[in-house]
């Protein structure tokens, strides 16, 4: 049954749930008859994805979603398949289950300063969010603190803006912050035979959509965030 409800402006719903590679496959191929794969994916659906985190000393990001603080946000910058051809900051807020992006592209200059202590080129960009994260870390401390990269596979449908995500390999930085630095030393913090599944829509989720997903997933809904996952080796 298709539901719907009011959300704040901007945001859009997002359920997280963990679920086997078996049942991740299982959906996935499910899903194939009623959605598509992200055109930006190769063949099967996939890209790698990594995120540089942002944190201040007192890691108040973290504890934030340690502890379950309903209203939270996160600076990240992220690049597509170790490539720095697409680079954006993007700052991510949420309230409980609902959760907004606000993002800008960069070039790789801008990356490079921002990592090695130089913020102020961030002020060139015409930005709300590079605004932001310069304050933050000018008055906040806020610096680069660990690259989380995993595997994604996507499917996207135009109905209310639907994307359903699965993420494995989730792994973390123990040593560099750079992603296109050799010697980053990863940690996996997910079990390989784990997945993790997001659904993320507008208004409502497409029943057609929703039927394929089993009632006993929806049933794993959990507070799941891949940058305290990706922070676990501390």
């Amino acid at each position: 049954m298709k539901q719907t409800d009011n959300t704040p402006n901007g945001y859009r719903h997002e359920n997280k749930f963990f679920v086997s590679i078996a049942e991740a496959l299982d959906i996935a191929s499910k899903l194939q008859g009623v959605m598509k794969y992200d055109p930006h994916a190769d063949r099967l659906g996939k890209y790698i994805i990594s995120s540089v985190y942002f944190d201040n000393y007192e890691n108040r990001a973290l504890k934030a979603s340690e502890t379950g603080v309903p209203r939270r946000e996160k600076f990240r910058i992220r690049a597509y398949n170790r490539n720095d051809d697409y680079i954006k900051l993007e700052k991510k807020e949420k309230i409980r289950n609902l959760c907004r992006k606000t993002s800008v592209r960069i070039s790789r200059e801008v990356y490079d300063n921002i990592l090695y202590g130089d913020a102020k080129l961030l002020l060139t960009l015409d930005s709300e969010v590079a605004n932001e994260l310069y304050c933050a870390i000018k008055a906040d401390g806020f610096r680069p603190v660990t690259v989380v990269e995993y595997e994604r596979r996507v499917f996207i449908h135009p109905i209310s803006q639907t994307r359903i995500t699965f993420d494995t390999n989730v792994k973390g930085s123990s040593i560099g912050v750079d992603i296109f630095k050799d010697g980053a030393s990863f940690v996996p913090t997910l079990s390989p035979v784990a997945a993790i599944l997001e659904i993320k829509y507008d208004e409502f989720l497409p029943e057609f959509i929703s039927r394929v997903i089993p009632h006993t997933e929806i049933s794993k809904q959990t507070a799941i965030c891949k940058y305290v996952y990706g922070r676990s080796y501390k």
